[in-house]
């Protein structure tokens, strides 16, 4: 039989394996990675692209230390979170898997030795007791029912008074020595008084204060409103000046030192919003603090109700009022009221007084300053009350 020969001129092709050409004639594209530098020259396994080879590379590479690509997701998995991807749950799971520091247990761990959710507070720091610091001013603060009286007339009279606890004395030679020659001074710790600079004494009231190089630390006096009016007796000729809404310690010591001057039996003043007895309020007073009362009453109105029990006359002043203060008869038991500036006396406070009356004013100036009418009136009360009375 004839031996076939390939068609038209030239030698003829030589003809590929069955299995090779079985491939080509099913459709079957050729594995473009056959002839690449890792498959070059290597007989390739016909299984090399099989599940089973996959597992295989994947262990392999779990064996050298590295790590699978994750998974991507197929349209199988359904239940895969859609945000995994996102760079926030990428962030909360790198936060999640972060390892606890080394000063601190594991929460799983804090979380059993807890018996419940309350805060444990025997753990806690205690919280550290509050110190005598400086005020606006520069003044130290002292304790509460402890104060700095500076200036050489607050402190003589502070200490004349048997009723005020001195704690401390600071001064210099020469403040000292004036104190020491007092006759009317007796207090056993004078004569020990150590002597201070004054840049000393600046650092406890001050360095704007003139405190004429002496200060004492004393407790603060705290009269009672009922002791007063007990020691009054049946006084029949008696002045008590109150203050309403006056918050500034310079004019309460100024008021306190016309009280004095003029023979008032107390001052007396709201709990809210009056002032507290400072070294500013003594050294304003000129030692008046140490000899008229500063009695903080409660509400006002109550205290009005409770003088008007014990035969006292209200009289307040008011810019307003239709009547000239020397118009209304101050004799007996009286008691003047004076507000802020601006203000004046609250509407309750006036329809407890039982007579308003105002200065005349014959300048162009509308008012006086709260200390300077208090003044005023106190002087009207003289005026009108025989002395020894």
């Amino acid at each position: 039989m004839a031996k076939k020969t390939h068609r038209g001129s030239g030698p003829a092709r030589p003809q590929a394996p069955r299995g090779r050409r079985d491939n080509e004639a099913s459709g079957q594209r050729r594995d473009p990675r056959a002839n690449d530098a890792f498959g070059k020259g290597r007989d390739r396994d016909p299984r090399a692209n099989h599940t089973s080879g996959k597992r295989n590379a994947a262990r392999d590479n779990d064996k050298a230390g590295k790590r699978q690509a994750p998974r991507e997701n197929t349209a199988a998995d359904k239940r895969r979170d859609p945000r995994e991807n996102t760079p926030f749950v990428k962030h909360r799971e790198a936060r999640a898997h972060t390892p606890p520091a080394k000063h601190q247990e594991p929460r799983e761990a804090r979380e059993s030795h807890a018996p419940s959710k309350q805060r444990d507070t025997e753990a806690l720091p205690k919280r550290r007791e509050a110190r005598p610091g400086r005020g606006h001013d520069g003044q130290q603060r002292a304790v509460a029912g402890e104060v700095w009286i500076h200036g050489l007339h607050a402190v003589t009279a502070a200490l004349r008074n048997p009723a005020r606890k001195i704690l401390r004395i600071a001064g210099t030679a020469e403040a000292l020595a004036i104190l020491r020659n007092d006759p009317e001074i007796d207090v056993p710790g004078l004569a020990h008084a150590q002597t201070s600079g004054r840049s000393e004494i600046d650092s406890l009231v001050g360095p704007n204060a003139v405190h004429q190089g002496i200060a004492v630390l004393a407790r603060t006096l705290e009269p009672d409103l009922g002791e007063v009016l007990e020691a009054l007796g049946d006084r029949k000729s008696v002045c008590l000046m109150i203050l309403d809404q006056v918050t500034d310690p310079h004019n309460v010591g100024a008021v306190m030192r016309s009280a004095a001057a003029f023979g008032a039996a107390a001052v007396i003043a709201p709990e809210r919003g009056a002032p507290e007895e400072t070294g500013t309020m003594a050294k304003a007073a000129s030692g008046a603090l140490d000899v008229t009362p500063y009695i903080k009453g409660g509400n006002l109105v109550r205290v009005l109700e409770q003088l008007k029990e014990h035969g006292f006359w209200m009289v307040g002043l008011a810019a307003d009022a239709p009547q000239e203060l020397s118009a209304v008869d101050l004799t007996g038991r009286i008691a003047l009221l004076v507000g802020a500036e601006g203000e004046g006396l609250r509407r309750l406070v006036r329809e407890t007084c039982d007579h308003l009356a105002h200065l005349p004013m014959r300048g162009p100036m509308e008012s006086l300053n709260v200390s300077n009418a208090a003044a005023v009136a106190l002087y009207e009360w003289t005026r009108q009350t025989p002395a020894n009375t």
